[in-house]
């Protein structure tokens, strides 16, 4: 969606080629792992373990497509993101749960 407005507006025409995708989707991957810690906060840590889930399958499709290299690239290291952030939600769950119990 990101890289069709760039192509439609003249100042952001560098994002519309392979390194503008590569850095778009750097940027939503990265939101994504914030957004896995975040909603995977307190006891129950299914709606983050969810969203990196989702994350990790997006990049996954994206390194199996046409994709040009650079954002195949971008897109493996986003899905190792992804399970980076679901291990720190895990992490944290369990973590939580201790504190609980002490």
């Amino acid at each position: 969606g990101m890289t069709l407005v760039a192509q439609q507006m003249p100042s952001l025409a560098p994002m519309a080629g392979p390194r503008g995708g590569s850095a778009l989707l750097a940027l939503v991957t990265a939101g994504g792992g914030a957004a896995t810690i975040a909603l995977g906060e307190g006891p129950s840590p299914g709606l983050g373990l969810g969203y990196a889930t989702a994350t990790a399958w997006a990049c996954y499709g994206l390194t199996q497509s046409a994709a040009p290299p650079v954002v195949k690239s971008t897109a493996r290291l986003g899905a190792g993101l992804a399970a980076v952030a679901a291990l720190v939600t895990v992490i944290r769950s369990c973590s939580y749960a201790k504190r609980k119990r002490s």
